[in-house]
Order: C-alpha cells, then structure tokens, then sequence
C-alpha cells in the first residue's frame, strides 16, 4: 500500500499536462515490451443518505466501463473518504489512455451512488457527469437512498419465531442487522440484493416495528414494517385420514398434532393391523392381515401440564390384490364415511355413510358362470355388518360397448342392473331399489363378460416365449384391450382408433434382455408387439418390479423401446405407484421394457426441490454421471450438454450417414450425435454457419427458446415482470415455453432471461416435457 501512495503522490506532482506528454512520448517504448501500466484518477469526497445524514460504515468503488477499476477507499466516522494527506484512502479510478472521456460512475456499499456535486482538477467540465481523466483528481460529493421498507411477508408468525419473513425495500445493501423490536434481534439475515433482505424472527409477543440496521442509515419505515406474533393455538389432532395399506406391502404414516407446544408424544387407543406398530409419530411396517381397525389416536404436548388431543379414525388394510385409493373421515368421531378400494382393473366405491367395503379378486370360476372372455374378470366384494352406507358402486375399466355385467346371487349368475360404459369403464350401481340390492349384498362376486377383450398372451409363465403362441386379437371399430391375464401388460385400443380388421398380438420373454443402458436395470419382462397399428397412439400398461431399485423412487422407472440395431431408447412414461405400474404411448410395433436407474450419488442432498426430476432424468438416461461418481446439479450447462439433454428426452434419432456441419463438433466428440440430431431435426443453429459454441454457456431465454422449437410450441405472451430483459430474438420462445407450461419464473416473478441454467433447473425444465409426452396421470 505504502509504494502505491508514492506513485499516487508522484503522478499528482507532475500534473495532467506532463502526464499526458508521458503517454505521447515516453509512453510508446513501454508499450512496445507490453501492456501499458493503469493510469489512475484519483477521487475523495464525502457520502451522506438523502436525509442529509453522514453515511459512518463501508466502502466506495469506482466503476469504469460498468466494471471495478482501482481500489476501494474506506468511509469514515464522519462520511468522508480519501481525505487529504492520506494517500491510502483515496479511491483509485485505474484506466487507459484509450478510456480516456468515458464515464466513471460509483458504488457506496455494494449500491449506486448519485454524484451531486464534482470538482476535478485537469477537465473544464467541473460537474456531473464524472468522465475518466488520467491524472486528475475528484473532490466528490455524493448520496445514498434512505433505507425504505415497502412490505413484509408474512407479515404474522407463532410466538416461538422461525418464520422466514421477507422485507422488500430499497437501499437495504448491506444489512447487518434486523430486529423484531427493540433489542430483539433476528439470528438469521441474509441480504439478497438492493432492494430484499430475509430474516428469521425471533421469538415475541404482540404487533412490532421491524429495523433494518445498514450502513447507510436504520430504517423502521411505518406501517408496512409491522410483523405481528400469533399466540399458539390449543393442541388438536390434524383432520388427519390414514392412507390405506395392503398385504405384503411396507406401509408408511406420519401423525401430525397442531397447537400446543411441541414436541409431541404418540399413542394409539386400539389394535393396529397385524404386522404395524407406532414409532414415535410414524405407523410403519408391512401389514400381513386384511381388515379394518378403528383407532382412537392421542397426542400430548410438553407444556407443563402436558395438554392432550385424541382423534378417531380408520385404517384399512385391503387383501387379495386389492389397494385402498381413499378413506374419507367423517366430521365426528365415526371413522368412516366412504372409501374406494381397488384391484387393478376394478374399484368398489361405497359412500353415503359409515362402515367398511373390502375387495378382492376372484380366482377361479364359480359354477354355472357365464362364457366369460377372461380368468380375474371377478371381483368379490364385502360390506361390514351393520354398515350405514346408501350406495356401493362397482366399476371395471378397460371395456368395450356391448360388455354385460353379471353378480352372484349364490346360487346362480344373473345380471347386473344399472350398467353402462362411461370412458371405457363398466358401472354397476348398487341402492335398496337395485338388483342386486345392498340388503342382497354382504358379500359377492362380480364378473364381466366383453366381446374381443382381453386375451391370455403366451409366456405368462417362467419360459421366455420369441413369438405368440394364443390367439390374435382382431380388433375393429369397438376397440379393445389386449393383455395378459394376470394384468402384468395391457395394451388399450380405444373405439374408434383402428379400421376394422385390424390385429394385434404380443409374446412375452422372460430371458435377460441385452444391451441395456449403463446404470440401468431391468424391472419387468420383455413385451414384444405386432400388429398394423402404425402411425396411431395406443396407450400400454406394464406392471413393474420393485425390488431392482433396492429401496429408490419409482420414479427412477421408465419404459424403453428397443431399436432395430437392438439398442434401448427411452419412451416418456407415467408411473402409477398405487397399482404398481407405468404407462406410455406406444405408435408403433416394438419391444419394449421397464428399466429403473440404479445409480446414486453422494452429492443430491441440497437439491431436495429437484430431487423428484432428477429421478425422471435419471430414468429417461437424460442425466449422467460424472467419472468421479457425482451429479453436480448445480454446475452451469453448455450448450454440448443441454442439446444431448434435449435429444435423449424427445429420443431423436441421428440421421444416417450424416456429418454436422460445425467445425467446433468434431465426429469424435461425446456430443456430435446429439448435435447432429438437433441439427437434422431442425431444434438448434449454430452462432455461425461454421460454429457450434458446444463450451458456450445456455442462459435461461435460450433453455426457453429450443423447447419451444423442439415441440413446435404455439406464440404465447412473456408473463414475467422483467419480460422487458428478454432479447428479441427470445421474446416469442420465452412467451411460448411459459404460456406452454414448460417454464415459469422466481417467486419474485422475473424470469432473468440471461443468467445461465444450472442442471437441476433443466432437471425441473426437462421433466415438464416428459410430463406433457407421456399419458396422463
């Protein structure tokens, strides 16, 4: 610092016009053996806020060109900076000849500064704007906002703090300190920008006045800075309804209580299902009976004296097969107003009062049934005694008009009243003025009868099957389903899609498929699928294995088509985890299997918002690894990296006998395929007929912009608050991409069409596309 205030001193002695001979004279040899040494301007002067009150903390910095030239000069107890006779402090303004008349602006504490007055030795324009002048010296006055809040939020919390609030504003830079009160301060500030700081309250009492303590002044700013602490309710259960179980399978619930003070102790008045017991706050376990219990769940506080809390619900564990989608509690303490419980093809649904329905399906054929077109097409169904209910409803989906609906009445088969087909769905309404009756129905089978519907495919057993070996479905006008009859693969035809004499057949293997995707592990048999279907949508249904993701989200499952060369390409797919299935459209014959990601990474864990899209992209093989076993969703992405992204999500294929046409994409680069794919299919351009930029950074508007070009997406407006930032070229991308829902923005509602994206926003960007692609959920 010392040898810098002696150059400083030297260059002010000499003067502007000896100066500048220097940069015309001696100045070109120095240049010749290399870049020529900065040329300061030195600045002082004095900074106050606009209530005329001196700003005692911090620092001014010089910009030149919108950048940082120079040193920082400290700020004094009295506002003051680079006073005279201290060389040290001044702020240095370090330039070029060549930037000589360019503007110098500048920042107090991080914010812009406005420069009311300047004296500068060596200008004949002595006022604002300050230009760069090599050697001149500034006499400076300048000021900062008054800190201002305009608004909180939340603006209340609980008594005992922890509340993320919000404090919007300006000139909050800087900010040190924010206190709840007087003498209440937060523990936690973080200030992210100008104009927003949050902070963490403390706990309080009553109505307060927020203060923001910033070196440029404490601001309280009225009304709008009162936070109001809320008293903590009385303790109660929340309207909590279990979720259903099923045998054999791990069963998870959380307790929640509300009020009171926390932490809160559990138990359970009652039996819970065989294979269950509380933990703490968590039922857990894997039920190994079916039936219904009723539980009375209590709660206690720890206030001193602990206050209790109790609840009546129902928990049902459903057999056979079956799921339970839905329990409705009722307003009192009568467990039960409704429930749906499921098979995989067919659900009973009783509603209207209270008790318990349970379902299973029905194997084997009871005597004197009808010509029925498939094994498990018989649903057995039971009320509990004494059950208040007004309505059941039975309904199988997957049906064709003209199918016929029958039930049991003991002794023989008649058929079913009330039946019609409501997308494909079979309905059976079940009343006191119905045949059968609820006074008919404590316990029966249900079965359906349907005209070319499902048929048994070969290799439902373990023996890998190359070809069908039952018959071939025909399937006309009325549409169809053909499927297993173990409901392990379902291909749905729905009416209208095919001509008449169209046909369909699928074989089974068991055998280990090959070539699969590195990282990736088969989850279900290989379904092969033939027919004169081409060009259509039909929507397939595979029943998956849990077991290969050894604990992991379903999500990370997808289903993949094989290709001719016998290479697996990912298909967009929804999964079903209720029934334990996935779903994709399927518009040709193909091979297809259920494949699940197996890979983990040490290095997720603060990406919790992106964790369930990084599952998908890790099923689609849309996210790789890297060689030292990370994912880094957080690193920057180039635009190499997104187009490969893009290319394995809509699953492109690559031209044959194609070359790009880039200079920058060599044919052996890891990225020449998927470039040469977005190339062929007219998704990318490069930054010159000759260059790709594969290394260039992908901003948020360009994301925006090949999204839009991949589906071929329809002009929308930019919603954003900061649409005025998009580049021109982008407006109608961003504005189709957002209309779309493809994108969206911060909470603060800008886009910030320039800064880069990250992997986990593609992550959350790309699983909308996979979400729009595959069926519905």
């Amino acid at each position: 610092m010392a040898q810098r205030a002696v150059g400083s001193r030297t260059r002010r002695l000499l003067g502007f016009g000896t100066v500048l001979a220097l940069l015309a004279g001696a100045g070109g040899p120095a240049r010749a053996q290399g870049a020529p040494p900065p040329l300061p301007m030195s600045i002082r002067g004095t900074v106050r806020n606009t209530a005329g009150q001196p700003v005692t903390g911090g620092t001014v910095q010089g910009l030149l060109g919108g950048q940082p030239a120079g040193p920082s000069a400290p700020l004094a107890a009295d506002g003051s900076f680079g006073e005279d006779g201290a060389l040290p402090q001044l702020a240095d303004i370090d330039g070029s000849a060549a930037q000589a008349g360019a503007g110098v602006s500048l920042l107090v504490n991080g914010g812009a500064a406005t420069v009311v007055d300047a004296n500068c030795s060596g200008t004949s324009s002595p006022v604002p704007p300050v230009v760069f002048v090599p050697g001149a010296v500034c006499q400076l006055t300048l000021t900062v906002p008054v800190p201002t809040i305009s608004a909180l939020s939340p603006t209340e919390g609980p008594a005992g703090g922890g509340t993320a609030v919000t404090i919007s504003g300006a000139g909050l830079v800087g900010a040190t300190t924010v206190d709840f009160g007087p003498g209440n301060p937060s523990p936690s500030v973080l200030v992210s920008g100008d104009g927003q700081v949050v902070a963490a309250s403390p706990p309080g009492t009553g109505t307060v006045q927020l203060t923001v303590q910033t070196p440029n002044g404490s601001t309280a700013g009225g009304a709008p800075a009162q936070f109001t602490y809320i008293t903590a309710p009385g303790l109660g259960v929340q309207d909590v309804t279990l979720p259903g179980g099923s045998v054999g399978t791990p069963y998870s619930a959380t307790l929640q209580a509300e009020g009171g003070t926390p932490p809160y102790s559990w138990s359970v008045q009652g039996t819970l299902p065989a294979g269950l017991s509380l933990e703490g706050s968590l039922i857990t376990g894997t039920p190994t009976a079916a039936g219904t219990a009723s539980l009375v769940l209590r709660v206690a506080d720890h206030a001193t004296p602990p206050a209790t809390a109790a609840r009546t619900v129902a928990l049902i564990v459903a057999g056979g097969g079956a799921t339970v989608e839905e329990v409705s509690a009722a307003a009192t303490d009568n467990p039960l107003v409704s429930a749906i419980v499921s098979t995989p093809d067919t659900q009973a649904v009783a509603s209207g009062g209270t008790g318990t329905v349970s379902a299973a399906e029905y194997s084997g054929n009871p005597a004197g049934t009808p010509s029925f077109s498939a094994a498990g097409a018989f649903f057995d169904v039971s009320l509990s005694s004494g059950n208040t209910f007004t309505t059941l409803e039975i309904r199988r989906c997957g049906v064709a008009q003209g199918a016929t609906a029958y039930w049991w009445t003991g002794t023989a088969w008649a058929a079913a009243s009330a039946q019609s087909v409501e997308a494909g769905c079979l309905v059976i309404t079940v009343a006191p003025n119905t045949s059968p009756s609820l006074a008919e129905l404590g316990g029966t089978v249900f079965g359906i009868a349907q005209p070319q519907m499902v048929v048994p495919s070969a290799g439902s057993g373990g023996a890998s099957q190359s070809a069908p070996t039952g018959p071939v479905v025909s399937v006309g006008p009325l549409g169809g389903t053909l499927g297993n009859a173990d409901g392990s693969f379902r291909l749905v035809v729905p009416p209208g899609t095919l001509p008449a004499g169209a046909s369909l057949s699928f074989a089974q293997a068991n055998a280990p498929a090959q070539g699969l995707p590195q990282g990736m592990a088969a989850a279900s048999a290989r379904y092969t699928v033939r027919g004169s279907f081409e060009g259509t949508r039909l929507e397939a249904t595979v029943h998956y294995q849990a077991t290969p993701l050894h604990g992991l989200s379903p999500f990370r499952l997808a289903v993949y088509r094989q290709r001719a060369d016998g290479s697996w390409v990912f298909m967009p797919t929804t999964v079903d985890r209720s029934g334990q299935t996935v779903g994709v459209w399927l518009g040709s014959p193909t091979a297809l299997l259920v494949l699940a990601a197996t890979r983990t990474f040490p290095d997720l864990g603060s990406y919790a918002w992106a964790r369930l899209d990084i599952d998908r992209l890790l099923a689609a093989s849309v996210l790789n690894g890297f060689p030292d076993g990370t994912l880094r969703p957080g690193d920057s992405l180039t635009r190499a990296e997104f187009v490969a992204m893009l290319v394995r999500t809509l699953g492109l294929p690559q031209p044959p006998g194609g070359r790009d046409p880039f200079l920058d994409v060599p044919g052996d680069a890891w990225f020449a395929p998927a470039v040469l794919a977005a190339v062929h299919a007219q998704l990318v351009q490069g930054l010159s007929p000759t260059s790709f930029g594969p290394e260039a950074l992908v901003t948020r508007e360009q994301m925006a912009v090949l999204l839009a070009r991949a589906l071929r997406l329809p002009a929308g407006t930019t919603p954003f608050s900061d649409a005025a930032s998009v580049s021109p070229w982008a407006v109608n991308g961003v504005g189709a991409a957002a209309a779309a829902g493809y994108i969206s923005g911060f909470p603060d509602g800008t886009f910030r069409p320039q800064d880069v994206t990250t992997r986990g926003q593609a992550a959350k960007v790309l699983t909308e596309v996979i979400l729009h692609l595959a069926p519905p959920r």
